[in-house]
């Protein structure tokens, strides 16, 4: 009897202890992904053969002079963990927290798409009938209309273009006879339970005192703090990586038979599938099978915001910086993400270093002018080139091909010009979705 109880005993306590230690798992495991992103930001490309160097949050946002980024991570359709790093304002040191808000026009187009499809089920819109009829006081020209001559809220909702949104608020608001900002709150905003962020082309006083301020690529502040545009659709969207993280959220869950809080299953379906090349009712698909990707991507003057979910997984990010430059920062984190939570994308690029023939390098050598107040000085060392810009601290440039070479940290390519007789004459440099060219002047 006493053996049997001592087992029982154990048991007892063994079950105690791994209810225990589930319960601590949960936590302990969003604070671990928390850290590993946090200390495992990941270049664009590494060198084949060298070991992949991981990198602190705080110092590339030094390295990029990017203020301040937030983000937001879901897991199991829901926000595991959601955390923000640097400050609201390069000149005022106010730390940005979770909740500061960032310009995020971007999202825009997927967030007026749920109020469009909310009113569709309502029966006051339809996704294929023209849309013309509806508007009062605009004339929308011949050659922004179909090929069977009309214009419908599915062609606009497909439409990425500002242009397109714009026709879009115009339509929802001589619907509603609602301004825009009123509609997307008791539609979108309202339903999700959403305070904070908010369509706003001038900031009301609670929401000024948690916006962050725009700031350009050099990390200076914009004169104007942000953009004030009363083109609400196109710019106007003042939100948290948590708020957007909540509206993903709810698509996903609707979209799985859940009940959600914003669409009926049909719509929030739509909203995730691909309809014409690419894009869904409001977001940009990429990807096949339980790999597909919703995502936006886009820049408001002085902020960046980049959202990827991937529906089957239930897992997604958003990343909102307070800079132009944000998007290389941006990249980085969700480097870092993918490598923590296994996603199939945001792998970084492995590369070869090459050599060429030592009398070829030579021949780049000199000083290539971007502007009169910007030159980037070009010499050679060994099996590279060296690049100083002006004010700037020099940068080590591997040979992709025999007119190619790239950088590292951070990642530029750039082409060498020549004439027809072989003579360099300039260079083109690209970083990301930036485009400089410069000519050879000595």
């Amino acid at each position: 009897m006493k053996g049997k109880l001592g087992r029982v005993v154990c048991t007892t306590a063994g079950l105690v202890a791994m209810i225990y230690a589930g319960c601590e798992t949960q936590a302990s495991l969003t604070k671990k992904r928390t850290r590993l992103v946090e200390k495992g930001l990941l270049r664009e490309v590494t060198i084949k053969g060298l070991k992949t160097e991981t990198l602190g949050m705080n110092s590339r946002l030094q390295f990029y002079r990017v203020p301040a980024v937030s983000v937001a991570v879901m897991d199991r359709n829901v926000l595991e963990w959601a955390k923000a790093y640097g400050v609201r304002d390069a000149l005022v040191p106010e730390p940005a927290t979770a909740e500061t808000l960032f310009q995020a026009g971007a999202l825009r187009q997927p967030l007026a798409a749920a109020a469009a499809l909310r009113l569709v089920a309502e029966g006051k819109l339809t996704l294929d009938e023209d849309i013309r009829p509806r508007l009062h006081g605009w004339r929308i020209p011949d050659s922004r209309l179909s090929q069977t001559g009309i214009m419908t809220v599915r062609e606009l909702l497909l439409d990425p273009s500002n242009a397109g949104l714009a026709v879009l608020q115009k339509l929802l608001e001589d619907v509603t006879a609602l301004p825009f900002a009123v509609l997307m709150a008791d539609k979108v905003m309202g339903p999700l339970g959403i305070r904070a962020s908010a369509f706003e082309a001038v900031l009301s006083e609670g929401r000024e005192n948690l916006a962050a301020s725009g700031h350009s690529r050099e990390g200076r502040p914009l004169e104007r703090k942000w953009l004030d545009d009363p083109d609400l659709a196109l710019s106007g969207l003042w939100a948290n990586p948590t708020d957007l993280l909540s509206f993903a959220g709810d698509i996903l869950r609707t979209a799985m038979g859940r009940e959600g809080r914003l669409l009926d299953a049909e719509s929030a379906r739509a909203m995730l599938t691909p309809q014409a090349g690419t894009r869904s009712l409001g977001f940009a698909v990429e990807g096949t099978g339980t790999d597909s990707r919703i995502h936006v991507r886009g820049r408001t003057g002085g902020f960046t915001l980049a959202l990827d979910v991937y529906p089957y997984r239930g897992q997604g990010a958003v990343v909102m910086t307070n800079s132009d430059n944000g998007f290389l920062l941006t990249d980085e984190v969700l480097r870092a993400v993918s490598a923590v939570y296994e996603w199939p994308d945001y792998k970084p690029q492995e590369k070869t270093l090459y050599r060429l023939d030592p009398s070829i390098y030579p021949q780049y050598v000199g000083r290539y002018e971007i502007s009169p107040d910007y030159v980037l000085d070009v010499s050679c060392e060994d099996y590279y080139l060296v690049i100083r810009p002006s004010g700037q601290a020099p940068t080590k440039f591997y040979v992709e091909n025999p007119t190619f070479f790239f950088s590292v940290d951070p990642y530029i390519r750039i082409q060498f010009l020549t004439d027809p007789k072989g003579n360099v004459t300039g260079l083109v440099l690209w970083q990301q979705d930036f485009k400089q060219e410069a000519r050879k002047i000595g």
